[in-house]
């Protein structure tokens, strides 16, 4: 009986030693990480709005990807519309050999055969049948005039018979600006970061088209083309519209997308159609009703200037840097409203350049409008100070892109 009570004891005693550790391992752990959690507050989860921004950057270098990157598709424009007629040297073609030959089909294959040859003719000559081959770089050189059986061979050098496919811009300032938004965003794409590098600093644009010419572009270029476009349409009215989403260099990319739709010469964007063309001139519209196309030209003019004025390439510009700007060239007192310069007479010395007193008004007015922090230095960043205002003005059109 005596050992019964002392097994019951003991088994009692085993039992609850396995149950407090049960209950202070795990159970004390949650107890310290809640409390944790509790000291420091609930950790925020990441931003809809700057996801939504990552989506939008990777939505316009899709599009600048495809436009800087992928070869355009191009036809062949031949310029010869009858096989008889006559090369004319006098209007845009060099001859670069004659040979006697009788048959006109041996004249072609010697022409194919010679890559400086991109046309050739073969007729009666005296009394001989004789072949000539030329380098042509005019259509204005082949007449239709003369009884030679002539021929063209297209060379890839031949840019004037090239006709571009692709249904892309060809406006060397639209490049500029796609470069401009790519290197904004921060591209991790090493070869569309050296692209838009090189566009920037030249004003001699080139693309490359595809190595054979096509009648019509595949259904797979048409495909990748739209996709890219829709792509930079959101992504445009995302920088345009996102009036409550912050995220970097939201007014330097709102200004881009603006300067480049005044660039669209085409129309490639908002474009196509009238539901599109509607949806452009809403937001043309509101860009101009917001002010924000005025701050634009602003600041592409104080750009500009930069690279003309900043003499010695800090980065920002001096009283004396700005004076001299308006002395040589007035047009760029460009902070000054219309109303004011017509309230204030230009005024000049016998020299027909602006006296010393309105060069200082201009750049007195000017520092007093940009230089905010008085330290004699206007960047071009200062002309964007107070511009995110502008941008909440913005009305996004009735068919916007809900981002």
């Amino acid at each position: 009986m005596f050992i019964t009570i002392i097994s019951v004891i003991l088994l009692l005693f085993l039992a609850s030693f396995f149950v407090s550790v049960k209950i202070s391992g795990p159970g004390a752990s949650n107890r310290k990480h809640v409390e944790k959690s509790n000291e420091n507050g609930e950790i925020p989860p990441p931003s809809s709005g700057l996801a939504r921004f990552e989506e939008m950057r990777f939505d316009f270098l899709r599009f600048s990807e495809f436009f800087f990157l992928n070869k355009r598709p191009y036809g062949v424009n031949n310029p010869i519309n009858s096989p008889q007629g006559s090369i004319n040297t006098q209007a845009g073609a060099h001859e670069i050999g004659v040979f006697d030959s009788e048959d006109p089909e041996a004249c072609k294959l010697a022409c194919e055969n010679d890559e400086d040859c991109n046309a050739y003719s073969h007729g009666d000559n005296a009394g001989i049948n004789q072949c000539s081959k030329f380098d042509v770089y005019s259509p204005n050189a082949i007449e239709s005039t003369g009884a030679d059986s002539i021929g063209y061979v297209f060379r890839p050098k031949d840019s004037w018979a090239v006709t571009d496919l692709s249904n892309l811009p060809k406006n060397k300032n639209f490049f500029k600006d796609v470069a401009n938004i790519t290197l904004l965003l921060k591209s991790k794409v090493s070869a569309l970061n050296v692209k838009s590098q090189m566009i920037l600093n030249t004003d001699n644009v080139k693309y490359c088209y595809e190595t054979e010419p096509v009648s019509t572009p595949s259904a797979n270029y048409l495909e990748a083309r739209q996709i890219a476009i829709d792509s930079a349409e959101r992504a445009i009215e995302f920088f345009l519209f996102s009036k409550n989403v912050q995220y970097p260099k939201k007014v330097e990319l709102a200004l881009a997308c603006i300067n480049l739709l005044l660039n669209d010469l085409d129309n490639t964007l908002f474009g196509g159609n009238s539901e599109k063309l509607t949806k452009r001139q809403e937001i043309m519209s509101t860009i101009a009703l917001s002010g924000l196309d005025v701050a634009n030209v602003k600041y592409r003019a104080l750009l500009d200037a930069m690279q003309k004025y900043d003499n010695d390439e800090n980065g920002y510009l001096t009283r004396e840097e700005y004076k001299k700007m308006i002395q040589e060239n007035n047009s760029y007192i460009f902070s000054i409203d219309n109303s004011e310069l017509t309230e204030k007479e230009l005024s000049s010395n016998n020299d027909g350049c602006l006296n010393n007193e309105d060069v200082d008004y201009y750049v007195n007015t000017f520092f007093n409008d940009y230089d905010h922090d008085k330290d004699g230095r206007i960047y071009p960043l200062d002309l964007l100070e107070g511009l995110d205002n502008l941008l909440n003005l913005l009305t996004p059109p009735s068919n916007c892109f809900m981002y």
